[in-house]
């Protein structure tokens, strides 16, 4: 019973960072809340992260972020694309719809600047002078993403986080791990018949 308690004790210390919202899956990445870097900027996260190849080594909020890339303008784009359905270019807008599919698949909003406004922004790797946004505003009847919004100066960019992502692991196939459960399960019953003799 001691054992078991000195273990639970060291799993939750181990456990003592911040932890991170939950990651958003698209088109094969997996991506960062950018809520979770407001706060930070641009040269605090590439202080931690290589602005020329993106790749993070070390914590940033007291997050590890080893194994993520931080996002060029261009692969924010290419998300925001997703939602627009078109790609290309740097500038998107569109109807309500967008903005509302955006934070229904679990986007967190970074500001709201005024009612009925929802804004997702953070800096790319880029450039210290541009942040990525993507947001809807019920009061105007659309949605719209720059993935190069001016920084300082976008009235839309007041708290940016910061945008990153990796390619989504595969998940490893059930088949193998049934197998193996079927076996021990085969070799742990015996077989049929054979009784140990008194």
């Amino acid at each position: 019973m001691r054992r078991l308690l000195s273990l639970l004790l060291c799993a939750c210390s181990f456990h003592a960072h911040a932890a991170l919202m939950s990651p958003v899956l698209v088109d094969g990445n997996e991506w960062l809340q950018p809520v979770d870097f407001v706060g930070l900027q641009w040269a605090d996260i590439a202080g931690v992260c290589d602005p020329l190849t993106g790749a993070c080594a070390g914590a940033l909020n007291g997050n590890d972020m080893s194994g993520w890339s931080w996002a060029s303008s261009d692969e924010v784009a290419a998300l925001f694309g997703f939602y627009f359905g078109t790609s290309g270019g740097y500038l998107f807008t569109g109807p309500l719809a967008v903005g509302f599919q955006f934070f229904a698949d679990g986007w967190v909003p970074t500001q709201a600047p005024t009612p009925g406004q929802l804004d997702t922004v953070g800096f790319v790797k880029d450039s210290s002078a541009i942040a990525a946004g993507i947001g809807h505003a019920t009061s105007f009847g659309i949605s719209a993403a720059n993935a190069q919004n001016p920084y300082p100066g976008s009235p839309i960019v007041s708290a940016p986080g910061g945008w990153f992502s990796r390619v989504a692991a595969v998940p490893s196939p059930a088949t193998l791990p049934l197998l193996c459960l079927a076996l021990a399960g085969l070799f742990s019953v015996g077989r049929p018949g054979a009784r140990s003799r008194p």
